[in-house]
């Protein structure tokens, strides 16, 4: 019983793990004046305004890479979002920390976007039971002490429509594209770019999005995948 239970879980296990590893569309390049080097420390760092979306995207990304032999470790345990940095107060950062590699997921082109929700109207049925006394048929054969007769009791249901309308109305939300750099600390240079896109109507990435687990572990997947590619990543570890 043990043995058949094992291989019903297991099916379920790996689906839920490739639902969690599912990846997005992509494009990448690979700066071909810049030597190809098997990164040995990379800093990974979410250039995101939400600092829950960073945080938890850094690890996300971090976890995978680590999982294909690359110690990469989370921007925000190295540079702290405590407060603006330049370039090169980065730079020196990573060099006094023997980071060979930053791997840098910005939100860029950021824009308000305002969408338009029209007037919905919901009707929903509640239907109520109550026990009253049935008057007209009274039982003869049941009377109390003082010879009162005893009504019996008989269940009367009603319907009530409850109509639920909510007005048109608009809200605003911040759309960007998001894009990944893989930059060479020794020389400072762009060894790789990869573009990432949402899918659907939408091309770019919601950044409220950025806060959702699945959405997270997607661009982690994609990011690895796109680094695969171009051979920064063993196929298989």
């Amino acid at each position: 019983m043990k043995t058949k239970l094992l291989f019903l879980i297991l099916p379920v296990a790996l689906l839920l793990s490739s639902c969690l590893r599912s990846s997005y569309e992509y494009v990448s390049y690979r700066e071909p004046d810049v030597p190809m080097k098997h990164y040995k420390k990379v800093c990974v760092f979410a250039d995101i305004e939400d600092p829950f979306a960073k945080k938890e995207l850094e690890l996300y990304v971090g976890r995978r890479l680590f999982e294909r032999g690359m110690n990469a470790i989370p921007g925000h345990t190295v540079i702290p979002p405590t407060r603006e940095r330049t370039n090169e107060e980065i730079h020196e950062i990573l060099t006094s920390n023997s980071f060979d590699a930053f791997l840098k997921i910005s939100f860029e082109d950021a824009r308000e976007m305002t969408q338009y929700v029209p007037a919905t109207s919901k009707s929903t049925t509640v239907v109520k039971e109550k026990i009253v006394p049935d008057k007209k048929n009274r039982n003869r054969e049941t009377r109390d002490s003082k010879h009162n007769y005893k009504d019996k009791k008989h269940k009367v249901t009603s319907k009530e429509t409850i109509v639920t309308n909510t007005p048109a109305h608009t809200y605003n939300y911040i759309l960007g594209s998001l894009n990944v750099r893989l930059i060479d600390i020794e020389t400072s240079e762009v060894a790789y770019v990869q573009n990432i896109h949402s899918g659907g109507y939408e091309p770019q990435f919601r950044l409220n999005s950025l806060r959702d687990e699945y959405v997270q572990s997607s661009i982690a997947e994609t990011v690895v995948n796109g680094l695969i590619g171009k051979g920064y990543l063993p196929e298989r570890h």
